[in-house]
């Protein structure tokens, strides 16, 4: 069943990699339908409106090698990985579609099937054969459907109205490890819970424990949780994906590898977490890692106990698709700094920075023009992906922000700013390790160091040696520190 968003509907597009249709119908009438590339293009039989609902069915069969894993165990499983989801299921793939799904499935007699939800009911057909139904309580985003086949044994608990299910190979782990898996879920849930004020997302929740990750970046779904023998602490790993219900399947993300989310993750885990999967080269364990770090050493106790406590609100102002300019709109109300730097100060956190990407950005600034160019060189090996950046303009009656992108050995970006700026900031938001050298004007960094964010003052402090010849530079400084309490930014200044 679908429901129209817009009025005048005439046809909706699925995506169907390596899927193979043998039919659609609208009850007994078959559709009219078309396959394009990896698009699937219904023609629906009327128009649509807005709010309208219609009920149509497809028959299709999968056998792509991509999207569905299976180990040497018997296992079977579907990818959470982005865009993975098409090539097992007809569905729009995007974060913003949820549904309530009802699901059918025929497995052998003598394995098990976990799906989203709970299961509903079972049929035996044969001495080969099982029918079982699975359902989900109410609406999830469909990017977190996902489906286990395997020889599992499930045990269960509950926490207050939610019940929690771990399935497990018969002899995968130990009893008391088992026992200790479902005590870490009942804890960490009604912990939780109490820290957001806000009850856990779904109705249920289902814990798969298998062997190999198999290079699986997300791992959790709508109120399941993958843990993989070989990517450390199954507790760690759990406490990480009953976050994730919350930031990542409750609040999700266009992005969901971020090290921006992870941090928010690992603020709610607290002192309980610990570094995942060493060696896994998952570049979701090695935000995970890199975020688990800086909540620890992280330099801006003020930012980060402003974060911390805002989770309550974040969680309850927003649902279904939500991304950090949201969230930070929401510290500038309370803070009137943009918070784009988290991940820059994650690189406090002890972590070496020898393996990152370092380009120069030089500021080409037209005052009577109005016009700002930013001229990025790569210091280091080039990064040849697109680098997303978020330059925020202060200026004097406002705060604006627009996205960048850059990439390569050299490339230039101009910017559009008014001509009340005072100074900006840039912030990379991509995935990459990148660290930028901006080399900004005079004027910028002498308006920069009177901005109340101690982390933006110390960021103009540091440029502001390549002008220590300059008396003004002097003069400027002396002046802020005449005021500035920071021990950190006096300490910048004077260096």
């Amino acid at each position: 069943m679908i429901s129209s968003r817009r009025p005048g509907l005439t046809q909706v597009v699925f995506n169907t990699s390596d899927l193979d249709i043998r039919g659609i119908s609208f009850g007994d009438d078959e559709a009219d339908y078309r396959i394009s590339g990896d698009s699937l293009l219904i023609h629906l039989p009327d128009t649509l409106g807005r709010s309208e609902e219609l009920t149509f069915r497809i028959n299709w069969e999968s056998s792509s090698p991509y999207g569905i894993h299976t180990d040497v165990y018997g296992n079977s499983w579907t990818s959470l990985n982005p865009q993975m989801q098409n090539h097992w299921l007809p569905i729009p793939d995007h974060p913003e579609l949820e549904s309530l799904v009802k699901a059918t499935f025929i497995i052998p007699a003598d394995k098990e099937v976990v799906f989203n939800g709970e299961k509903t009911g079972e049929e035996v057909l044969s001495a080969e054969q099982r029918k079982v139904n699975w359902a989900t309580a109410g609406k999830v985003g469909v990017t977190g459907l996902t489906v286990a086949v395997g020889n599992f044994v499930q045990e269960s608990a509950r926490t207050g109205v939610n019940e929690v299910s771990l399935w497990t190979s018969e002899n995968g782990l130990l009893d008391e490890v088992r026992n200790g898996v479902l005590q870490v879920a009942v804890e960490s849930i009604k912990q939780y819970e109490s820290e957001l004020e806000f009850e856990f997302p779904y109705k249920t929740l289902q814990i798969i424990v298998l062997p190999d990750h198999r290079w699986e970046e997300v791992q959790a779904g709508a109120g399941v949780i993958y843990l993989y023998q070989n990517l450390g602490s199954l507790g760690a790993q759990l406490r990480r994906g009953i976050t994730a219900q919350w930031f990542g399947n409750y609040h999700r993300y266009i992005r969901p590898i971020d090290n921006r989310y992870e941090f928010l993750k690992a603020l709610v885990v607290g002192s309980q977490s610990e570094q995942l999967g060493e060696g896994a080269n998952l570049e979701s364990m090695k935000q995970w890692n890199r975020s688990e770090k800086a909540v620890e050493f992280m330099k801006n106790e003020f930012q980060k106990n402003v974060i911390k406590t805002s989770l309550p609100e974040l969680v309850q102002r927003f649902e279904g698709v939500t991304n950090w300019e949201e969230y930070a709109d929401i510290w500038y109300d309370e803070t009137g700094a943009f918070w784009y730097g988290v991940a820059s100060d994650m690189k406090l956190g002890g972590e070496n920075e020898s393996g990152s990407s370092v380009y120069k950005v030089e500021y080409l600034y037209d005052e009577m023009g109005g016009n700002l160019t930013l001229v990025f060189e790569a210091e280091t090996e080039a990064v040849h992906s697109l680098v997303g950046v978020d330059a925020v303009e202060y200026g004097f009656t406002d705060t604006t922000r627009s996205e960048l992108t850059f990439t390569g050995e050299r490339d230039s970006v101009e910017v559009g700013i008014s001509s009340g700026i005072e100074y900006s900031t840039l912030h990379v938001t991509s995935d990459q390790n990148i660290t930028l050298q901006e080399e900004k004007p005079f004027m910028f960094l002498i308006r920069q160091l009177r901005n109340s964010d101690p982390e933006v003052q110390i960021q103009a402090a540091k440029q502001l040696s390549s002008y220590s010849e300059n008396p003004d530079v002097q003069l400027a400084i002396q002046d802020v520190l005449s005021n500035e309490e920071n021990a950190e930014v006096r300490a910048a200044l004077l260096e």
